[in-house]
């Protein structure tokens, strides 16, 4: 007797439907998860999340950064216009219209030599130095994962007295000044333009020579 033998089952070359279904599931989950995420604003926004940067607004032009040495190419140009947005208020400096002489004082909380010009900086001002132009304290490369943070109570603690700037979590208030290291000083003529600009730390007679620079003692 003769065996019919049977013939082996083709497979289908058409996409399993399980697999299709499994997939656009995954996927449907995907974009919910997604859609809650925007709609409950999960962006990192650390701005607007932690009270030591500030929304920092202007900037439209910046400054060459500070050349290691030579003629620095930002002396004579009127500085860039700058406003610092956070719940407690917002700052601005805008040299173009504020007309006085201005010394700008770039800061990052965790570095050494800042925290070694800040004490300084706060006998100076104790001692008259700075009484005829304004002072302003730009707190940059904010951190909180690096030591001596919060900046703000670091400025207090260490006595200052004159304005303070928060820069935002991108610097811009520090690339529109051509920041190159810290600590990182900007002296403005009342006219709004660039005097001098310092990179490191300073000696106190460094700091009054370009205070009498920009702010003649009266006769």
């Amino acid at each position: 007797m003769t065996r019919t033998q049977s013939r082996p089952r083709r497979q289908s070359n058409s996409p399993d439907l399980r697999v299709i279904a499994a997939v656009v599931g995954v996927g449907l989950l995907v974009a919910v998860f997604a859609i809650i995420i925007v709609t409950a604003g999960g962006g990192s926004d650390t701005t607007s999340a932690d009270p030591e940067y500030g929304a920092v607004e202007g900037a439209s032009s910046s400054l060459p950064p500070l050349p290691d040495a030579g003629a620095d190419p930002a002396v004579g140009v009127v500085g860039p216009a700058i406003r610092s947005e956070r719940p407690e208020g917002s700052i601005t400096v805008d040299p173009a219209t504020d007309g006085e002489p201005t010394m700008l004082v770039f800061l990052a909380h965790w570095c050494p030599h800042c925290q070694a010009e800040l004490p300084r900086l706060v006998q100076a001002a104790g001692e008259g130095t700075f009484d005829n132009i304004r002072t302003v304290a730009v707190l940059t490369g904010t951190d909180p994962a690096r030591p001596n943070h919060p900046p703000s109570n670091w400025l207090e603690s260490e006595g200052w007295t004159g304005e303070e700037f928060y820069d935002d979590a991108n610097g811009t208030a520090g690339g529109a000044y051509g920041l190159t290291n810290f600590p990182f000083l900007v002296f403005l003529n009342a006219d709004g333009t660039v005097a001098l600009r310092l990179s490191g730390e300073q000696a106190p007679e460094t700091i009054e020579a370009a205070v009498a620079a920009i702010a003649p003692p009266q006769a």
